[in-house]
């Protein structure tokens, strides 16, 4: 039984792959593009690295043919060297991800070290295929640091002696990575710790708060949960309130909107209509 490519590239997001990021702007900025398909008029063209570009690029394929996709690259990246892309690099970048759509793995038994082992050789011997060790950091240099940090952690946790040898292993791995990806991953271990917290008492979550964050961020966060909490209530009130008037036989549909929209109204700030109206689609689903 093989694993399908598209599992190994829900795991390499997981674990940190990179992938493209939109940026949105108002319609007023938009100055349209050759390398941009229609679908993206809307969008700024991701700059963030070589390799954003590229997905960027690749993500109006359908709308936009290859070819063009390739001579537009090379024309925009001749005009922002710093981005050391060009369409060979492009050509050779689309071969690659039609490799890696090919890519299967074996479906055992091993624990998770042993498969995330499988995944990174197999990842590296494939970028390897397509690219030279400068293009290869390029491209997939924070992605595969990303991949080794966990599985250098898997084997800390499991031959370290106690918890603070593992304390103690984990903050040495992390010394040892690039300044933004241990910022990365110092906030990547705060939130964990912050999520686990909730399932405190009010008492030790504020406490656990003040050691993460500090005296003023978990007064922060605190006023943040008593928001929470008011918009629940409020909100379940007026799901309540609905359940109510779409039950009413008596009233027909233009009555019953007409209602609804009276007290999502009431209810709630203009600013809340279009999150309520999500909720109220999600409620309606659960139903």
């Amino acid at each position: 039984m093989k694993k399908s490519a598209w599992v190994v590239l829900t795991l390499m997001i997981a674990l940190g792959g990179a992938g493209a990021v939109f940026l949105w702007r108002q319609p007023a900025e938009i100055q349209p593009v050759k390398l941009q398909a229609p679908s993206q008029q809307d969008t700024e063209i991701d700059e963030s690295s070589g390799r954003d570009l590229l997905e960027y690029a690749l993500s109006g394929l359908g709308e936009t043919d290859l070819n063009h996709l390739q001579n537009e690259i090379g024309t925009y990246a001749n005009e922002n060297d710093q981005l050391r892309v060009d369409d060979t690099l492009f050509a050779q970048y689309v071969r690659y991800k039609k490799a890696l759509a090919q890519l299967t793995l074996p479906d055992t038994s091993q624990n998770i070290r042993e498969r995330l082992m499988a995944l990174n050789d197999a990842l590296l011997a494939l970028q390897s295929e397509y690219f030279t060790p400068e293009q290869q950091a390029q491209l997939f240099g924070d992605e595969n640091r990303w991949r080794q940090l966990a599985i250098d952690k898997l084997d800390i946790q499991e031959h370290a002696l106690d918890e603070a040898e593992q304390r103690s292993q984990m903050v040495q791995i992390n010394a040892e990575l690039p300044d933004y990806l241990q910022k990365s991953e110092r906030n990547a271990t705060m939130v964990t710790a912050l999520i686990a917290a909730d399932s405190q008492s009010e008492q030790n979550r504020y406490l656990r708060r003040a050691e993460l964050v500090g005296e003023s961020g978990a007064q922060r966060l605190a006023e943040l949960d008593s928001q929470r909490a008011s918009f629940k209530a409020q909100l379940d009130d007026y799901l309540q309130q609905r359940s109510e008037i779409l039950a009413d036989e008596q009233l027909g549909e233009q009555e019953k909107e007409q209602q609804i929209t009276a007290l999502r109204e009431q209810y709630f700030d203009p600013v809340q209509w279009r999150r309520v109206e999500a909720l109220e689609r999600i409620y309606g689903q659960s139903e």
